[in-house]
């Protein structure tokens, strides 16, 4: 048998798992997110301010989630799985709850 030697890369994580998470990037995301929410979430009646405090549940979790990330110097792409929840966060929370809303038979805002 030839001596080989291994490629030490192959065993090793790529480079983006390496890298931190992208904090500012990820502020912008939320900001942008909590904008769309504000614009496009409320209405005057009950079900508007449902949709509001289900968005800014959502907002208080993802800073959480952010403020542990950085305490433990966590490492790698996931910050990016956040970052699209939050620019889409308006959208998919008010399809949820219209679906929850049209579930319970009370969908009328």
């Amino acid at each position: 048998m030839p001596d080989t030697v291994p490629d030490p890369s192959a065993s090793t994580p790529s480079s983006e798992w390496n890298k931190p998470w992208n904090y500012t990037h990820l502020g912008i995301a939320w900001s942008v997110g909590l904008l769309f929410k504000v614009t496009f979430l409320p209405c005057m009646c009950a079900i508007g301010n449902w949709r509001m405090g289900v968005g800014f549940w959502f907002d208080a979790l993802i800073a959480l989630r952010i403020a542990v990330a950085y305490t433990r110097n966590e490492n790698g792409p996931g910050w990016a799985i956040y970052a699209l929840l939050c620019y889409t966060s308006a959208f998919w929370i008010h399809g949820l709850t219209s679906w929850i809303l049209k579930m319970n038979g009370t969908l009328h805002c």
